[in-house]
């Protein structure tokens, strides 16, 4: 197993503040962790298709052929925004629906 950090938030007065992508390499860095690996840099141009078509390219995982696609997360950085949206592929969301249907399932994402 590993753990590859994709995102980096500090609590500030009770505001959740993101670090910026370069921000997040830099501390990962620091710390001798891995970052999740960058598949691209775009602009966007407004156009939902055009990204969802680019998530869509995305049908095997990037980090090992032994692992199903889990799909991608898209950082969204800009002077008023800073946020994080997933696309999860069709085989992990019906995985993980199966798995979310247990009575003891605990999904980290949802406790951190």
């Amino acid at each position: 197993s590993k753990i590859f950090v994709y995102r980096i938030t500090y609590d500030i007065d009770g505001h959740e503040i993101d670090l910026s992508w370069d921000q997040v390499v830099r501390r990962c860095t620091s710390l001798g962790l891995e970052t999740v690996p960058l598949v691209d840099k775009f602009i966007y141009s407004g156009n939902k298709e055009e990204i969802l078509d680019k998530c869509r390219k995305f049908n095997q995982s990037v980090l090992t052929d032994k692992h199903i696609p889990e799909g991608l997360c898209l950082k969204i950085e800009h002077p008023t925004m800073n946020k994080i949206v997933k696309y999860k592929t069709f085989t992990f969301c019906h995985l993980e629906g199966i798995q979310k249907q247990d009575d003891n399932f605990i999904d980290a994402e949802d406790i951190a």
